[in-house]
């Protein structure tokens, strides 16, 4: 309780100096300003509300909930540094994102805090912006996620390529040290530009290494190192694209988990975006071998430039569940 009023003690502050109508250049949040070279923080908020209908063949259940309750703020210090910190106000409050930023030149950034390790394209995507209402089960499944580090970010050709590569704790590990390391890279070779060029073509792909097994919780781990290894493409053209990813995992050159999705998607009346989905993984256990299968369809509706309303149908073929989700999401400055 106390976090959350500290929470919202800072918004206030910072929103009054936000919203002032006063023009005098002396008052107090443009004196403390000039006096820290600091830029106001910039404020965000995401809401997804939804309705939730899943049918086994034998029992049809159905609920409504919050899917997400987000706040953060951003902003800079002086021409170089500069913060983002997410919270989630979903029940308890917690801290999501806690990331400072100092950007060298024009092509490398330095980032440390608790953040996003880079593995996996869909999995680094804003929940405000992945295709579905959900990650795919491998984006979900597969990876080192939030963990405390410090990483370097490039960017060459107007971001034809980028890549991200970082040291990490372990968040998980009982003994704390630096153990992971995570890296990917993204190519743009045919990139949409200014000329109104029509086609895209991005491919990329990203790994993380471990030798400590408390690093991946959820993973089996049988006795030296972890390495994960994952691949990604997308091809877009006018308004329709194609997409995928591939991410395994592996343990003592074993193969423990894999799986990958494919999107196949259309923009069309500018407001609206019809998508289906293929959902595979894949589980290696020593002694059992099991597939999940899923099929997704997807319709999102954008009447605002704050608000998304989504609805997806999802069959999954292997446990033979049907399930309807419809989501109401409304962001505010959310990146």
């Amino acid at each position: 309780m106390n976090r959350l009023i500290i929470v919202f003690s800072i918004i206030i502050i910072f929103s009054s100096g936000v919203y002032s109508q006063e023009n005098d250049s002396t008052n107090f949040m443009n004196v403390i300003n000039s006096l820290l070279g600091r830029n106001q923080p910039k404020l965000g908020f995401m809401s997804q509300f939804a309705a939730e209908v899943k049918d086994n063949g034998n029992n049809t259940t159905s609920e409504f909930t919050i899917r997400n309750l987000r706040m953060y703020f951003t902003g800079s210090a002086g021409e170089n540094f500069s913060y983002f910190f997410q919270g989630n106000l979903n029940g308890t409050f917690s801290l999501l994102d806690l990331k400072l930023m100092y950007t060298l030149d024009d092509h490398f950034r330095i980032d440390a805090g608790r953040l996003k390790t880079p593995y996996s394209v869909e999995y680094l995507r804003n929940d405000v912006h992945i295709t579905f209402t959900s990650r795919s089960t491998v984006a979900s499944t597969i990876g080192p996620f939030r963990q405390l580090g410090v990483q370097l970010n490039g960017s060459y050709l107007d971001k034809k390529i980028q890549f991200t590569a970082g040291a990490f704790n372990g968040d998980n590990a009982v003994k704390k040290n630096i153990s992971l390391f995570v890296g990917r890279v993204l190519l743009t070779p045919i990139k949409k530009d200014e000329n109104d060029h029509a086609m895209q073509f991005e491919i990329g792909g990203s790994t993380a290494y471990t030798k400590q097994e408390d690093d991946f919780t959820s993973l089996p781990f049988y006795g030296r190192n972890h390495l994960l290894l994952g691949g990604y493409t997308r091809f877009s053209f006018k308004d329709y694209w194609l997409e995928g990813e591939y991410l395994n995992s592996n343990s003592d050159n074993l193969k423990t988990r894999e799986g990958f999705y494919v999107d196949l998607g259309k923009k069309f009346c500018s407001d609206w975006e019809l998508i289906g989905r293929f959902d595979w993984f894949a589980k290696y256990p020593q002694w059992m071998y099991q597939i999940s299968r899923k099929y997704i369809g997807g319709i999102n509706y954008y009447p605002l430039k704050e608000i998304k309303i989504q609805f997806n149908y999802e069959r999954d073929q292997t446990n033979k569940i049907n399930a309807g989700y419809l989501n109401f999401q409304y962001a505010v400055n959310f990146e």
